[in-house]
Order: structure tokens, then sequence, then C-alpha cells
């Protein structure tokens, strides 16, 4: 029998998942894709783009997505035969083929309207200019011309590093250089072996430098940078000790926010947490942090620790304006498929040859267990995603003589990504759930196809108006609104460790690029409106947000996007702050009486009144507000009593936002309130690195937790049993008491060389977890 102490405390650096797109200059066109530009009025879009889709889908046509706001359109892959037919469609106004675009970071920056405040303040050379931001992450490349500014004045009792050799990877921008290897002081440099902290340190406060793709320019180029490198070059992860450490050496070198693109699942109650109670602490010593939600999305209850920590600013991730996508090309197919290449340093510009799909290989598609020898000679290996790393699977069909790599992904999460290959040489790259099931289909038919894939990238716009599949989110593991706030995290173009082989850039996405967004938005902020307390720039940020809609109707809920999507400009001329900055209610019965106090601070020049009400997410109950309206003077306060009340209440979420409007500016400041009433039938049942190979007869445990369909653990007591394998349960225990709905099982395998298979159940629900002995 295992104890809490079992659960899993290690931190992991979240995955990056770039996107590419096909190889033309900038200007050219793009075969095979067309935007349908539709007439009509815009009250009518929706009812109209629907119509229209079914119309214009067939065999050879397929509507990839579309965009209701900017403009009416919808995007459509088809031959230009197809095209001609469906300009002359009613209600079709045109049709465009695709071009080519040369776009940068300042993309991202434009939807967060970023650009806006650079003008707002004098320009992007002011932007953060004197505020010193704290990188905890892999280290930062040194070198690289996103961070050489000798423009900017030293910075008294700097540079500084754990150990002086270190001190050669400082600037007059990289003002500090740390590393820790298991709390030890000897172990790796502090440069940037790993790629992922230049990229976060160039999307916060990078410089303007132009990669093979683009031009791009970090959030706040004016800012210091504190490099605190806390993934050991020996280790694929961080231990919790050397981020305790970097936390505070980043608190002693007056660091003024302080990046975290990490996280750990399942998280413990924020109380329990013994990493959250520090950014807690370094919250309360005046610094302001930020955190990635982290990359377990779409499962709901799914924020990563640290970023549960109630003061820290936790950021989810949306999609940017375009993407970067390459082409692959299968026989019989008339359309490309829409594919990502994998991150490493491997790609050719092309690979050709037959595919062959994993699975008839005597594998069950995955590609985790060795290849019979030769077996993959000259072809193309076709892979499931799942079970093991991608570097895994790329070296077990680069052993069998395999020319490249196609992989697919699942139904859990469908949306195509870059890879992230390790050191694996093979060239690869990924398509979507739908396109894999499309390809895996026409195999079985033909046994084998011939494939071309094309590794070279170009971007093209999209519909941002999407969250990121793979963002996590809310209720927090204290049920409360988790994420706070949405920031471009999908398809950005970004600096890398030039050691790595891709020329210092790289495309990527994961809540780990959108957190550094909103920590350069922090020092951006914070020297524009000096004297201002951390609680009061949080809410600036976090409570200006645009409203983010999938639908251009309804906001998505808050467990999933926060309160809306980062605005930058309307940060810098909002004139209220609140404390707090978002009304978790938490979770209750069909009864509520709560309440809470809202204090509204004027950080404007001028007296305001501010106008207050609140507005609901679908159905259910709405807060009532002790005032509607109040007159504030510059530096003042005042405190309102928010009141949510309801009675029957059906198991869901009940949820929306406070609305406060300012006389003297346009600004609106919201804030998401939140209450969940448990309906404790399980929906799904997530399990949390799950082994999938062990010692025959060896015990290994199993962690899981039952959810209902609000993200809410059920309380059921789940059966766990053995179903094929000869495997046995010992047992299975709540870890409830630290970890929220938490569940624990003890199996043993088998004595025979099989996988072993075990159900858990928890009411109609059933999950599996494989396991194969050895």
């Amino acid at each position: 029998m295992y104890s809490v102490a079992k659960v899993k405390s290690r931190f992991i650096l979240y995955p990056l998942a770039g996107l590419f797109s096909l190889s033309m200059a900038a200007g050219q066109l793009l075969p095979g894709r067309y935007i349908v530009e539709l007439s009509g009025h815009p009250a009518a879009i929706r009812e109209q783009q629907s119509r229209l889709r079914t119309r214009i889908e067939q065999a050879d046509t397929r509507v990839s997505g579309g965009i209701d706001r900017v403009a009416n359109a919808l995007f459509v892959r088809m031959t230009a035969k197809r095209a001609a037919e469906v300009a002359r469609m009613p209600g079709v106004a045109r049709v465009h083929q695709e071009r080519m675009y040369k776009l940068a970071l300042d993309h991202a920056l434009g939807l967060q309207r970023v650009t806006d405040a650079w003008a707002q303040i004098g320009g992007q050379a002011n932007a953060g200019r004197g505020i010193r931001i704290g990188i905890i992450d892999t280290g930062i490349d040194s070198g690289h011309p996103a961070f050489q500014n000798s423009g900017l004045p030293p910075v008294d009792g700097f540079p500084r590093a754990n150990k002086d050799t270190d001190l050669k990877f400082t600037n007059s921008k990289i003002i500090v250089a740390r590393s820790y290897d298991d709390n030890s002081l000897l172990g790796s440099p502090a440069d940037d072996r790993k790629g992922h902290g230049t990229g976060v340190a160039m999307i916060a406060a990078g410089l303007t430098n132009s990669g093979p793709l683009a031009t791009i320019t970090g959030v706040a180029p004016g800012a210091y940078l504190g490099n605190y490198k806390v993934f050991p070059d020996s280790l694929s992860g961080a231990p919790t000790s050397a981020i305790l450490k970097a936390l505070d050496d980043a608190v002693s070198d007056g660091m003024d926010v302080i990046n975290m693109s990490l996280g750990s699942q399942p998280a413990e109650r924020p109380g329990d947490d013994f990493l959250v109670r520090a950014v807690e602490k370094v919250a309360a010593a005046g610094v302001i942090v930020v955190i990635a939600a982290g990359n377990e999305g779409p499962e709901l209850h799914s924020i990563a620790s640290p970023g549960t920590a109630p003061s820290a600013i936790t950021v989810g991730n949306s999609l940017n304006e375009r993407v970067f996508a390459s082409a692959t090309v299968v026989e019989g197919v008339p359309q490309p498929y829409e594919s990502f290449p994998g991150s490493g340093p491997n790609q050719l510009s092309s690979a050709r040859g037959p595919l062959i799909e994993a699975a008839t290989l005597g594998s069950n598609g995955l590609a985790c267990d060795a290849f019979p020898a030769e077996s993959l000679r000259g072809k193309i290996a076709f892979i499931l995603r799942g079970v093991c790393t991608f570097e895994v699977k790329l070296n077990n069909a680069d052993a069998a003589g395999a020319i490249a790599a196609l992989v697919y992904t699942t139904a859990a999460q469908p949306d195509a990504f870059t890879m992230s290959v390790g050191t694996a040489r093979l060239p690869a790259s990924l398509v979507s759930y739908t396109d894999g099931i499309d390809i895996k289909q026409r195999l079985a038919q033909a046994g084998t196809l011939q494939g071309t894939l094309s590794f070279d990238k170009s971007p093209f716009l999209v519909n941002s108006a999407r969250i990121d599949d793979s963002s996590s989110r809310g209720p927090s593991s204290d049920d409360t609104i988790k994420p706070d706030l949405l920031a471009v995290g999908s398809s950005v173009y970004t600096a890398w460790a030039r050691t790595l082989g891709t020329g210092g850039y790289i495309t990527a996405s994961g809540t780990s690029l959108s957190a550094p967004m909103v920590t350069g938005a922090v020092a951006l902020l914070k020297a524009a409106r000096p004297g201002l307390t951390p609680r009061q720039y949080k809410s600036l940020l976090i409570n200006s947000t645009t409203t983010f809609s999938t639908d251009s109707l309804n906001p998505v809920p808050v467990g999933f996007g926060g309160a809306g999507l980062l605005n930058m400009s309307a940060a810098l001329k909002s004139t209220v702050a609140t404390i707090p900055s978002s009304l978790g209610f938490g979770i209750g019965g069909n009864t509520v009486d709560g309440n809470q106090t809202v204090t509204l601070m004027n950080v404007g020049p001028n007296a305001d009144t501010f106008n207050i009400s609140a507005s609901r997410i679908g159905d259910g109950i709405i807060p009532s507000v002790s005032d509607s309206s109040v007159l504030i003077d510059s530096g003042g306060s005042k405190s309102i009593t928010v009141k949510l009340q309801g009675t029957q209440l059906s198991a869901g979420q009940y949820q929306g936002f406070l609305s406060i409007r300012s006389t003297l500016t346009d600004v609106e400041t919201r804030l998401p309130y939140w209450y969940g009433v448990p309906s404790n039938v399980a929906q799904r049942i997530v399990t949390f690195d799950a082994p999938t190979d062990g010692r025959r007869l060896s015990e290994l445990s199993i962690q899981f937790r039952p959810l209902d369909a609000s993200g809410i653990p059920t309380t059921d007591v789940p059966a766990v049993t053995a179903a094929v394998g000869g495997g046995t349960v010992i047992s299975t225990d709540s870890l409830d008491d630290q970890v929220p709905g938490l569940y624990e099982t003890v199996v043993r395998l088998g004595p025979t060389r099989v996988d072993n298979v075990f159900n858990i159940q928890v009411g109609k629900t059933v999950t599996s977890v494989r396991i194969t002995a050895r």
C-alpha cells in the first residue's frame, strides 16, 4: 500500500509544438489552398458559413476553418477546377488563392495590442526599460543576436553568477547567469544547451533580430534579463530544489518579475504544495510571478503546479494569426495533408518513398518497440502518437532502415503540432488525427502507398479565435479560477540556442511560450506606470483583457480562458485595479449563498465614477453587487460586496463576469466568477504517467482521477480489475487528502511476457491501462 508521498513531485519541461507551412517565398501562391470570401450581413455569418460549408465540402474539398470577425471567409482545400465552381455559388463574393506572407513574432504581439502599447509609450525601446526579468528555465544563449544591447546602462552590483566561469554568459542585457545542478553549484554551465530558455527569454524581452523566416521582437526589449538555469544538462527535468534556489536568488537579485514555463501534474492543493507556497512568498516580497498553466489540455482540472499558486499570474495558450505548415502528399489523394515537421536539426527539404503502417510489422502501431531488422529499409514509417516519446519512435524506425516517419495524433488531442524529437535524427512530420485516420484507411485498402514529406516552412493566415487543445484547463486544485488569462503561445517564431542545429530560430507552441508574453507585458507595464503595487499590476493585466470567443457570440468558459486575451494597450490605459482579480465561489451544493468583497482602486490621475454590472455565460444565476456605481478619488479605493445566491441548482458550472466601466476611459475591467455544482457522475478517468512496461511479477502504481462533466472530481469508489495478461490488483487507495480526487492502484504484473491490461471503472465510465510485462 502506498502513501500520498508517492505522488510525483518532479518538474518536467513542457513539450513544445510549433506549426510550419509549405515552402514558398513571400508573396507566392499556395497550391490547393483557398480563401472563400462570403457576402452577407455580419449578423448572419455563423448560419451562412455553416450552410455554405455543407455545399462546398465534397470528397476532394475540405473546409479547414474560417473567420467571422475580421472578415467573413472560409479556408478551403480544393483543386483549381473546384475553386472555379465554388466561385459561382450563391453567397460567394470571391475566391482567393492563399499566399505566403513572411510574418514575425509581431503578429502575436498585434493580437495582444502590444504594438499599440509601444506607440503609447514612445516606441519599443522604452518597453520594459530598466525592469529586471528573471527566466527560470534551461538557460539563455547569451551570444544570440536577440540579447545584444550595448546601449543598456550597467547596473550596480552586476553581473552575478553562481561561479566565476559563468560570468562569460552575461552581457549588458543578461545581468545574471546562475546554474543549478541538483542544488549544487558545480554542475552545468549557465548557457542554454536545450533551447527552451532562449526561446522564452526572446519572447519576453528579446531585441529586434532576423531569422530565416521573419524579423522578431520581444514584448519588452528594453528590459534586463536574469538567467536562472534549473534544467541541468544531465537531467531531463528540473528538481524542486533547484527551482526553489532559483526563486530565492531571483528575489535577492532584485528581479521585478519572474517567468516559470515549467510544471508538474497532478497538482496538490496550494496549501500542501511546497513550491506553490514558495511562489506565494515570492509574491509577498513584491515580485510578480508569471507561470505557464500547463500543456495537459483539453482535460479539465489540469492546471499544473506551480501554476495553481493563487498570487501568480497563470497563463493559458491561444492560437496565433498564422501557422507554419508543410505538405505531406500521399498517392491517390488529390490534396496535400497539412503537416508539421519535428523540432530537431534533422530535416531535409523532402523525403519520398513507400508509406508503411507500423502496425503491419508486428507492433501496435506506436513504434515503442524495436522493428524487425531492415523491415523499413527505404520506407516511410506511419506511426500512431502515444505511450512513448517521439524520440523513441523515430529512433526505432531509424534503426529499421526508414528514410522518414509520418506520425499522426490521437482522438484525445487531435490537432497536429511540432514534435519534440530530442536527439532523433530521422526526418519526420506530424499530421492531425483526422488526416491520420484518413491515411490509415487508405493504407488498409492499398497495403502501401507512395508518400512525399516536405519539410520546408512558410506562414499562412488562420483564424486565431481558438484555445490551443493542449492548454490546461481549470478549475484549479483549490476550486478557483485558473488560468487567469490567455496569451498567444501557438506557432510562435522565436529564438533558440544556436548550438542545437536549428539556425538559432524555431517555431513552437505551448503555454511555455504564452507565459513569457505576459511576463514581458508585466515589464512593459511596470516601466510605463511606476509606483503601483504588484497586485495592482496583476489586476491591470488580467482584468483589462479582451473578451475571448470562438464563435463571436459567447465568451469561452472562465476555466478555459480566465478573464480573456492579453490586451497590452488596455492595460496601459486602465484606471481601475481590483483585489481580487477573479471571484472563485468554489464547489458546493445546489444551494449557494456566497459573498465576496472586491476592492476597487482608482489608479488614474483623476477622480472617476465606475459603473458596475454582471453578466453570465450560458444559463443560471448572476451575482448581485452592493453598489452599481461608485465615485473614487485618484489614489483612493472603495469596497463593494458581490453576492451569489441560488437554490435548486442543477449540476454544472455557473460563471460569467463582473464588469466595471470607467467614465473617463473606454476600457472595460472584467472579473470572472465561477461556482461549480458536482454531479458525481464520472465522464472521464484521467491517468497520470501510467507505466507502459515493467518486469514480470513486479509491482507498479497507477495514479488516476475520475472527473465529472465540469472537471470536478467524483467521490464514487473506483473498481480496478486485472482484465488480461495474468496480472493482479494489490490495492487501491485514495490520495485525496493532498491531491483532489486522486487515486493510486498498485498492481503486480503476470508471470509471462505479455501485455497486462487493467480496467478502471467508476460508474459506467471505464478506462484501461496496458502494461507490457518483460
